[in-house]
């Protein structure tokens, strides 16, 4: 694999479809300045002055951003938003990306998730976070509108990416039954790239393929190794089991993709300075899915995953996004410690 590789690939990516499925979210940052002091005229309480705020799509739409950074030509949300101001502002970033969201359903009365952190100057470290989501889960007839959506969408779709950030007691839109009807999408349709990150649900998909972190590896199924060897040695046991991918991200040490036959760790690229991890994940799951619906092998997959998420974790205090040129110069740096595993084509 070589330049000339991921360049026809990074070249292919404006050809492809991606739907991405999960809670969308508005991901806010307040910059206060405790330099400047003031205090009610009512109350006599003290005001904290805000002199910066910035807000961006997050949870899926963190992948919905990283995809289309990456250059894929058609990137199609698909979820439930309420009818409040956050829903109007994710709607309006999306056209201002170029996107349709003709597969965001809307739920009047619904709250629409977004997070909101508190950072101070000078050093701007999170001081507080403030998260504001839905308290009542999806009615019955939301649920069989977005299942039927789901389906629509997919059908337009060279891969089908599910970013699951339900948390415990947090009523999100991959309630049980919508995770059946993606699993069951999996099963009709094989040839479907059909590929899931789910923090605390991933034993309720099947038939599908699966990008997850070391944790949620491990949590899933009782690993305790963390090497990359024994990683991908389990890895390649469920994907021969399931006969899809498993994708485990490893941090520093890169990560390693799974397919029935093989293993493949691919290591990371060495940052230097102050790092940021929010959004990596999502990066590798963006650069992921769309390399193999470029058709991309999974190592060539996997090492755009890898570069990706090194390019966004050097972007602090924001959820960064990776570019194809940006990609491609880090490639090479990449390639000139790593020439041995290209030749190989991988290990395991």
């Amino acid at each position: 694999m070589g330049a000339n590789d991921i360049g026809d690939i990074l070249a292919a990516l404006p050809r492809v479809t991606i739907g991405v499925v999960g809670d969308f979210a508005v991901d806010r940052y307040w910059t206060v300045d405790p330099a400047l002091r003031d205090a009610s005229r009512e109350t006599g309480l003290p005001i904290r002055h805000v002199v910066g705020v910035e807000a961006r799509p997050g949870g899926a739409g963190t992948v919905v951003n990283q995809a289309r950074a990456l250059g894929v030509g058609r990137v199609l949300p698909i979820g439930v938003l309420g009818d409040d101001a956050d829903a109007l502002f994710l709607r309006a970033e999306f056209s201002r990306m170029g996107l349709r969201a003709d597969f965001l359903l809307d739920q009047p009365g619904r709250c629409t998730p977004s997070y909101h952190r508190v950072v101070t100057l000078p050093d701007l470290l999170e001081a507080e976070r403030y998260d504001v989501f839905p308290r009542s889960p999806l009615p019955r007839e939301v649920e069989d509108a977005l299942v039927r959506t789901i389906e629509e969408a997919a059908s337009q779709c060279d891969a089908l990416v599910v970013s699951d950030y339900t948390e415990f007691a947090r009523p999100g839109v991959l309630t049980p039954r919508v995770c059946e009807a993606v699993s069951d999408l999996g099963r009709r349709v094989p040839d479907r790239f059909v590929i899931v990150d789910s923090r605390l649900q991933a034993s309720r998909f099947h038939h599908v393929h699966r990008k997850m972190n070391l944790d949620e590896f491990r949590a899933w199924t009782g690993e305790e190794g963390g090497e990359p060897a024994s990683i991908g040695s389990r890895g390649r046991e469920l994907a021969r089991r399931e006969g899809r991918l498993v994708v485990v991200t490893l941090g520093v040490l890169g990560l390693v993709v799974c397919d029935p036959e093989r293993f493949v760790h691919v290591p990371g690229f060495p940052v230097e300075g102050e790092t940021d991890i929010v959004g990596a994940g999502d990066a590798v799951l963006a650069a992921v899915a769309a390399s193999l619906a470029a058709g991309a092998d999974v190592v060539t997959a996997g090492v755009l995953g890898v570069l990706a998420s090194s390019i966004t974790v050097q972007q602090v205090r924001t959820t960064g996004v990776a570019s194809p040129d940006q990609v491609l110069a880090r490639f090479e740096a990449w390639r000139a410690v790593h020439a041995a595993l290209l030749e190989a084509g991988g290990t395991g």
